[in-house]
């Protein structure tokens, strides 16, 4: 079976889900752990934002903006957003204070240059989630991984982070915040 991750597929599966994606109880409490770690920064970039519903838990003062390669998607909330794709990640010409990157790396082949490139475009720290033991590729086509706490501890320690990174549990996603 090939790689469902193409960009005809995320607009679709967009597409068909818009209406009840904002409102999972599990994506929000993502939103709402993750915008708490975010809460001194003054700028946030959401990688593979989709819509971007997660601008919508972060304080107004707060700079937020987007990067998605689904410009649909990225056109449905108002706000900057910049049309890229991710993998490879883009090159920019500035930073900011956090990079968010939320349910991403169980799509990628090979999570580290992401990873990697999230941090060097981060002045304080990378935040990084996945869904926590579940909906591996067995179960989600789009996810060519599963992670475990120990997996998602040992890819960060495997990176170099060790000593800069926390991890959190929560019941239906892992976070990672790797600080500078």
């Amino acid at each position: 079976m090939s790689n469902p991750n193409t960009r005809e597929s995320w607009i679709r599966l967009w597409s068909d889900n818009l209406d009840k994606y904002g409102s999972d109880p599990c994506h929000i409490a993502r939103w709402l752990f993750i915008a708490n770690l975010c809460i001194t920064s003054k700028s946030v970039l959401d990688v593979a934002s989709g819509p971007g519903w997660f601008g919508d838990f972060l304080p107004k003062r707060i700079f937020y903006e987007r990067v998605d390669f689904c410009e649909d998607a990225l056109k449905i909330k108002p706000g900057p957003y910049i049309v890229a794709d991710i993998v490879p990640f883009p090159r920019f010409d500035r930073t900011w204070d956090s990079v968010v990157a939320m349910e991403i790396l169980e799509h990628l082949d090979d999570p580290g240059p992401f990873i990697h490139c999230c941090f060097n475009l981060c002045n304080h720290q990378a935040i990084f989630s996945v869904p926590n033991d579940r909906l591996g590729p067995d179960q989600e086509p789009f996810h060519v991984r599963k992670y475990d706490i120990d997996s998602f501890r040992y890819l960060f320690y495997r990176l170099g982070y060790s000593g800069h990174f926390t991890t959190f549990c929560l019941r239906d996603n892992l976070i990672c915040q790797i600080r500078k």
